[in-house]
């Protein structure tokens, strides 16, 4: 069975299109950032740190799903700054 290439046309499209978001994409330090402190020091513990969310809660003296909500918020506030972003 023969096998069907792309069109080298599109690949090259693509390939522009994946280095413009490159240079236009915040990088994720840079969201992380923007985050309120109280937000962004969970963040960092648990997805920078790898701290698992009771040593997280217990560090900060916050409980579990304290930590948990945090991290539901950060992911909001990210989104929010990409859809506002990218839909100008």
């Amino acid at each position: 069975m023969p096998v069907i290439d792309e069109p080298e046309e599109e690949t090259e499209d693509i390939s522009a299109k994946e280095e413009y978001l490159k240079l236009e994409a915040p990088s994720a330090a840079e969201l992380i950032k923007q985050l309120p402190d109280e937000i962004r020091e969970v963040v960092v513990m648990r997805f920078i740190r790898g701290d698992d969310a009771k040593t997280t809660a217990d560090i900060l003296g916050i409980s579990v799903p304290t930590v948990y909500s945090r991290i539901r918020r950060a992911r909001e506030i990210i989104k929010e700054f990409i859809e506002e972003e990218y839909n100008d």
